[in-house]
């Protein structure tokens, strides 16, 4: 029998939808009871650059960059994004530069995929973004692969 999404992964809201010119920075994931977390970005418009790493560290210490595997919207327009970009990985712990990576972040979703082992012995993880132009850009994320299946998910 087939199960609703919502019923096998958590959903959780990293960042509320946010207009700033400032550094953003997602709510720290705890990935002790899940294998895998996807943190869907949805950028409305971004007027600038800014780089984009995903950092590990604890409830309330982000800040060990790691590398991580993304999908791009390839196309989009004011009033949509498709995620139709082919899977991509960094290949170190710099991250993304918004603006140059996608050429043009607006109206446009990014999927983050990270899994517990790539986080060695943190639980945690989050999105981080250095300053750049206005940003108006939201964070959910769905953690995925419950470590213990027997259980429901909390």
């Amino acid at each position: 029998m087939a199960s609703y999404l919502t019923e096998t992964c958590k959903v959780i809201g990293a960042l509320a939808p946010i207009s700033t010119a400032g550094a953003i920075a997602s709510k720290p994931i705890d990935l002790a009871k899940y294998n895998r977390v996807c943190f869907l970005l949805y950028w409305g418009s971004m007027n600038g650059t800014g780089t984009l790493t995903v950092e590990k560290g604890t409830a309330s210490t982000l800040g060990t960059a790691i590398a991580f595997n993304y999908r791009l919207a390839t196309t989009g327009a004011a009033a949509f994004s498709v995620l139709d970009g082919a899977l991509t990985t960094t290949s170190d712990t710099t991250g993304i530069i918004m603006g140059t990576t996608p050429a043009s972040p607006s109206n446009k979703i990014i999927a983050i995929e990270v899994t517990a082992q790539e986080l060695g012995t943190s639980n945690w993880v989050g999105i981080k973004v250095g300053a750049s132009g206005t940003d108006l850009v939201a964070i959910v994320a769905l953690c995925y692969e419950p470590r213990y299946p027997q259980d429901i998910p909390a």
